[in-house]
């Protein structure tokens, strides 16, 4: 994708300074506590103002009550309530697990120019969660007709996240 400025894991991309990694692993942190509050399923996400550094939505995985609500997709929801579906220019979201292939395509939809998460879909596979082997960056692939991303950006945060994968209740 020739158009986004940085689309890769942090070791395969030099380019990001010390100042955004730090940046990147500041609200990492708050998704991972965000994800700490589903044992089974621990994806936690944040949407965050690139410009003011405000977090402008919180959210944490509860398929068990809809198989669709995802981390990803209830930040977006607690977001479009908070703020409307037109605010998504100035957002980077945060969360603890590589977007699925539907999640993935809902931040497409929605525009949101930067996607920072902790753990592959290799390594949430391997947890025990069933994922659907289409990468974040493949799909954004797919959807370059209408969706150019700034960054897509992975493994911030990954041992730590990682961990919760590693340590979650079975169902």
């Amino acid at each position: 994708m020739s158009s986004s400025k940085n689309i890769s894991e942090p070791s395969k991309a030099p380019n990001i300074s010390e100042e955004e990694k730090s940046k990147h692993k500041k609200f990492m942190r708050v998704a991972i506590e965000q994800a700490k509050n589903n044992k089974t399923y621990p994806f936690g996400a944040v949407i965050v103002n690139e410009e003011t550094g405000e977090i402008m939505a919180e959210g944490v995985n509860s398929g068990a009550m809809n198989p669709i609500n995802h981390g990803e997709i209830v930040v977006i929801n607690s977001f479009v309530d908070k703020h409307g579906s037109s605010g998504f220019r100035n957002m980077t979201l945060y969360t603890t697990g590589e977007p699925c292939s539907m999640c993935m395509s809902a931040i497409a939809w929605c525009g949101i120019p930067r996607v920072v998460w902790a753990s592959s879909i290799e390594k949430i596979r391997a947890s025990g969660i069933g994922q659907i082997s289409i990468s974040a960056v493949e799909v954004a692939e797919k959807a370059k007709e209408f969706y150019q991303p700034e960054a897509l950006i992975g493994g911030i945060l990954a041992s730590e996240s990682d961990t919760l994968f590693d340590q979650r209740h079975k169902s």
